[in-house]
């Protein structure tokens, strides 16, 4: 690993002149979360729409009629129609999909930056280039380097690729693969049979081409990897059901739900469940630190004028985030709120009946401690 530190400044005015520009990114997170948030809570959950699937046997149930037309779940093994394989390194074998995974060991370029606030509202800033030797996917061009010389990285000859069979069944029932969704792929054990003739060196799983070795490789050096939707899988499809075809199923015309998902249809139904759980909290932290970063770079130009004296400058940007942290947080959850609300008029109505009845009850209180007050 070698580096090189450059050293710079910035003045007061390019600190403001930031500043100013971090105050329209602020106002677009600002706006930007809104949306986001109202979106996030009106998705459809896929596990909500799957249980109103019919369940069909994957043998039996193709010779009758049950499920036409309609969302069906069927659960069976995998099987592609056909084989498929790496043109270049491996044998056509029993996968629906065979994805081959590239890597090429490299010079890669890390930038560091450390800003130090000086007294009068400057800034130094130390810019620290890295370089490091590292297996990447995606080499980079060692001509955009800061410092090329020493740091040559040669063209990567060989690319990551994917391929699948057309059609792929359970059961009695088939289905095209090239608009469905399809359960992660695993990695693929190699054996020797599997490799064509001039495949490279095999490494357990991994295929090997260069002047060192995997446990010492060499700049240039290439190493691959497949991962595989194998034959045989345990797996649960859903979608709509036209005769003995599985196709894209549409819930209210909008939602497509068109899955194989791993495991049966109870543990399916619970992973379509958990998947949408998480992108719905993942998407809410988004959106809250949307609010949040966004506030704290409207109000950037206040502590970069605080920044005259470092001190203050970084009292001023922590005092900022405590005390817009539960500002970010209610604006938050109001719109959460308000948005579950909008998105389930059952609940909605709910409330405004308990909302009403409330009013009721409070005005009839009143009332009678008016007339008991007038009894007295």
């Amino acid at each position: 690993m070698d580096q090189v530190t450059e050293v710079g400044y910035r003045s007061l005015g390019d600190n403001l002149i930031d500043s100013i520009k971090g105050v329209v990114v602020g106002m677009l997170l600002f706006l930007v979360s809104f949306p986001l948030l109202w979106w996030n809570e009106g998705r459809t959950d896929l596990s909500t729409v799957a249980k109103r699937a019919v369940i069909v046997d994957a043998q039996s149930g193709a010779a009758s009629s049950t499920g036409e037309g309609k969302l069906v779940s069927v659960t069976g093994a995998l099987t592609p129609d056909g084989t498929v394989g790496d043109p270049e390194y491996l044998k056509p074998g029993a996968w629906a999909l065979l994805r081959r995974e590239v890597e090429m060991y490299a010079w890669v370029e890390k930038v560091h930056k450390k800003e130090t606030k000086q007294l009068g509202g400057g800034t130094k800033v130390e810019k620290t280039t890295t370089y490091e030797r590292a297996w990447t996917a995606s080499p980079e061009d060692s001509a955009d380097f800061k410092v090329p010389e020493g740091h040559a990285n040669p063209p990567l000859e060989v690319h990551g690729a994917t391929w699948t069979t057309d059609r792929a069944r359970i059961g009695g029932f088939d289905f095209a693969l090239d608009n469905i969704e399809l359960p992660a792929a695993r990695p693929l054990a190699l054996t020797d049979a599997m490799l064509r003739p001039g495949a490279p060196k095999r490494v357990g799983d991994t295929l090997f081409e260069g002047r060192g070795t995997l446990d010492a490789p060499q700049i240039g050096d290439v190493r691959i990897r497949y991962t595989a939707v194998e034959s045989g899988r345990g797996v649960t499809a859903f979608g709509q059901r036209r005769g003995k075809e599985l196709v894209a199923y549409l819930h209210q015309g909008k939602e497509r739900l068109f899955r194989v998902v791993d495991g049966t249809h109870a543990e399916a139904m619970a992973h379509l469940h958990a998947e949408h759980t998480t992108t719905t909290w993942v998407l809410r932290l988004v959106g809250f630190l949307f609010l949040w970063i966004g506030l704290a770079l409207v109000l950037g130009p206040i502590n970069a004028v605080l920044d005259i004296i470092p001190l203050l400058g970084s009292a001023g940007r922590a005092l900022t985030g405590i005390a817009l942290f539960p500002v970010a947080l209610a604006l938050t959850g109001l719109t959460i709120v308000t948005s579950i609300l909008a998105h389930n008029p059952v609940v909605l109505l709910g409330v405004v009946v308990l909302v009403i009845v409330g009013v009721v009850v409070l005005v009839q209180r009143r009332a009678a401690r008016r007339r008991s007050i007038v009894a007295a």
